[in-house]
């Protein structure tokens, strides 16, 4: 009896198990083709066209995927036209780069990115050349736009304003908790007090 009651949960957890197995199998197949990383990312741009800024600014900031799956520029650097926050801070401003590298210098750095911090991201998912002609494009097109601010103060002065409330918070909600109990400690010691003696 008890080996009949077991049968049914071992075929149970045997055709669960060939069913895991089998979407195991399934999934390496289907990523092994690519379809499942091509659909998570963004959309890749189309490059039949000249070079242009507008597909720059999307390549920069995300919006289309890098062909070679590279990250976007904007994680780390920031460039005027942008909406707040304006790109990332761990890297440079490239506002005025172009201004700074020349056309051909601008070319050379995206085509080698030879900067420490950016070999070890693009050296395996380097920018083809389109994407290299529209990023250079955008960046032409935003030299003649003033700096974004630096938002790093603001951020900071925003967490402090942040805390401070936090703590006015805390205090006007705990600065009667002690009291209740410090007046029950102090009457019952009063009482022991009075007792032992």
């Amino acid at each position: 009896m008890y080996s009949l009651l077991k049968m049914p949960v071992r075929r149970f957890f045997l055709r669960r198990t060939q069913r895991l197995a089998l979407a195991f199998v399934a999934s390496m197949i289907w990523s092994s083709v690519g379809f499942a990383a091509s659909s998570l990312r963004a959309p890749q741009a189309d490059f039949s066209a000249v070079p242009s800024a507008q597909r720059g600014a999307k390549l920069f900031t995300g919006q289309v995927a890098f062909q070679n799956g590279g990250p976007a520029c904007s994680s780390c650097h920031s460039i005027a036209g942008l909406p707040f926050p304006n790109g990332g801070t761990l890297g440079p401003n490239l506002t005025h780069e172009y201004n700074k590298l020349g056309p051909e210098g601008m070319s050379a750095a995206l085509k080698t990115l030879y900067f420490p911090a950016m070999v070890s991201l693009y050296d395996p998912h380097p920018l083809t050349m389109p994407e290299q002609a529209d990023l250079k494009a955008f960046f032409e097109a935003v030299n003649s736009q003033p700096s974004p601010p630096n938002i790093t103060p603001l951020v900071g002065l925003i967490a402090l304003a942040g805390f401070v409330v936090l703590i006015v918070i805390t205090w006007i909600v705990w600065r009667n908790r002690l009291q209740g109990v410090r007046r029950k400690l102090v009457e019952t010691a009063r009482r022991q007090g009075a007792t032992a003696l």
